[in-house]
């Protein structure tokens, strides 16, 4: 990192200083950053020689310890109530459709014959549910007799396991051959929706039934915005050529760094299945919460004398009444679950940071050892409350969403303003969301508190918004299309597969290659997430280098220096490599 045996890099940096520093250094004096041991090291301060910048690895103190109460605090009552409403279930809300009403008590009771055993009860359930199920499902999935419905378990079987795999192929071309895969998927982008287009077009045009029911002016007016739409995104991909070159050597550093620290792509999906066990008890304490109660009459039954129910009617006479307490409880279990995923979600961030940022620090020539599991104890130990506080931001952005969204589909007819307002709404929330994610790198590499880590944040954002935005939507948006592109490419391969080596039908093929691509998709959208954070956590890393004047990734330097710089920022930089 520039330094020879501890000493002081203040004379060799002075020309090079940057005038206004991206983040303010007195913020940081006395904080009680450490050097870092073996292959991590920090980058001593030229102000009276304070340890300011590099991964922290020294004794952290817990940080935003109230909000970690507060999170298992409101788990311990979850669970306390979920337990009460399993205990106090009542086994007649599952015969609530055949409750008698007596119209002169105004009472409902079940049929003795009818209270079942739990385990009864329970293979009941299990018996409507197979009787309600569609019959080609049931045929697909079910039927014994169908022995073609085998190779379709063997082929998603097969998508699973090579989903690993395939994430690992995809990194080794995103590392080797990056510029070639966006090259090739470019094109594909562009030509798709060209003959998704042109198809839908000529098919409607040979159809009778699509030529009365669509006028062909109005056929005429979409045919020619779609394309247009195309001609714009092709002119957008062309005047941004030289973003998407810098773009692609961005993903290509990246990839390098989680090449470098592999262990991501197992942990990361590992605590996916911490967040989904955790969970489970969770969904099963709202499931019996809501059989608190009793079977009562119908109450528009009871208010008009006239309303005829049950026989040969849509009204029934008896309704399941849940226990007052209910309503509040799902809604409490509904926040401990965001909470709890918000939460999980922030960790992966810390983890992914930490790591990364050990790795970006590391002397040249070393590893950083057990950078993943160092990442992970501070995630869980001391920026727990941290990540509880971010995670508790974004859970209530996601409340604000989704009711925002919910009154959308409420009202089909809206004024401009309304719409106006939804809109700066929906942008307003992105950017909290896009803003704590960058507060969470900050935390995790410097073990601040949120508040402060939010202020580092602000004070490097303020300078570099264009080069941020840049480096966020670009590489998420070639991201998402080498995954789409490539998911698109295995489906299509299973179904010729499938057409060349077996007798299923067409929609079971069909089927068959839907879901596959969908489970190798969703491992690619978690690979491309992890891919994202890296590319967030070595562009702070890089602007932390800036702020000293060094370079501890020379490598990084050499692509992420091009970014476009604000008018405010001053480029120079003290360049000193490790040997």
């Amino acid at each position: 990192m520039g330094l020879d045996d501890g000493t002081s890099r203040k004379d060799d940096i002075e020309s090079d200083r940057i005038e206004e520093p991206l983040l303010d250094k007195k913020d940081y004096t006395l904080r009680g950053y450490q050097n870092q041991p073996d292959s991590v090291v920090s980058i001593p301060s030229s102000q009276e020689g304070s340890s300011v910048f590099g991964y922290n690895v020294g004794v952290r103190p817990f940080q935003d310890v109230s909000f970690a109460i507060i999170f298992l605090l409101l788990v311990v009552i979850s669970v306390a109530f979920g337990i009460y409403g399993v205990v106090h279930s009542n086994s007649e809300y599952q015969w609530v459709e055949t409750a008698q009403y007596e119209p002169k008590q105004q009472t409902c009771s079940i049929p003795e014959g009818m209270l079942l055993e739990p385990m009864q009860a329970s293979d009941a359930k299990w018996q409507i549910a197979y009787v309600i199920m569609p019959q080609r499902l049931k045929n697909l999935l079910f039927s014994s007799r169908a022995p073609s419905a085998t190779p379709i378990w063997i082929t998603l079987g097969i998508a699973l396991v090579l989903s690993g795999p395939f994430a690992l192929g995809v990194l080794f071309l995103l590392r080797v051959y990056t510029k070639e895969l966006v090259y090739a998927t470019l094109p594909l982008i562009i030509l798709l929706p060209i003959v998704l287009n042109l198809t839908w077009f000529i098919l409607c045009q040979r159809s009778e039934e699509c030529l009365k029911e669509f006028d062909p002016a109005g056929q005429y007016v979409l045919f020619g915005i779609i394309l247009l739409m195309c001609a714009l995104m092709i002119y957008v991909i062309y005047s941004n050529w030289d973003r998407i070159q810098l773009t692609i050597r961005i993903v290509k550093t990246s990839s390098e760094a989680l090449h470098q620290n592999l262990a991501l792509l197992f942990v990361l999906p590992g605590l996916s299945l911490v967040l989904v066990v955790f969970c489970v008890p969770f969904v099963i304490f709202i499931g019996y919460s809501y059989t608190n109660g009793k079977v009562v009459p119908n109450p528009d039954v009871l208010a008009g004398e006239s309303i005829q129910c049950a026989r040969g009617t849509d009204t029934p006479c008896c309704v399941w009444q849940t226990a007052s307490w209910v309503p509040y409880y799902m809604y409490l279990s509904g926040f401990s679950v965001l909470w709890s995923s918000t939460i999980m979600a922030q960790i992966q961030v810390f983890t992914i940071s930490g790591t990364i940022s050990q790795w970006y620090f590391a002397q040249a020539g070393s590893s950083a050892m057990n950078s993943t599991r160092r990442a992970l104890s501070v995630a869980f130990g001391p920026s727990f409350g941290t990540a509880c506080l971010a995670g508790l931001v974004v859970a209530i952005v996601r409340i604000i969403r989704g009711a925002a969204n919910s009154t959308d589909n409420e009202q089909a007819q809206e004024s401009a303003l309304a719409i106006f307002l939804r809109a700066c709404l929906q942008s307003i929330l992105d950017a909290v969301e896009f803003f704590t994610r960058f507060t969470t790198n900050f935390a995790a590499i410097t073990g601040e508190s949120f508040c402060n880590s939010a202020s580092m944040t602000y004070n490097l954002l303020k300078r570099n918004l264009l080069s941020t935005v840049l480096v966020e939507i670009i590489s998420d948006r070639l991201l998402a299309m080498v995954t789409f592109v490539l998911t698109l490419v295995y489906a299509l391969l299973i179904y010729g597969v499938l057409s060349l080596s077996t007798s299923l039908a067409k929609d079971q093929k069909l089927i068959a290659a839907v879901l596959s691509w969908l489970i190798v998709f969703l491992v690619l959208v978690l690979f491309v997430r992890v891919l994202s954070n890296i590319i967030d956590t070595v562009y702070i890393c890089y602007a932390m280098d800036k702020d000293q004047g060094v370079v501890s990734k020379s490598e990084v330097h050499d692509v992420l220096v091009l970014l476009p710089a604000s008018q405010e920022e001053n480029p120079s930089l003290a360049v000193r490599r490790e040997n």
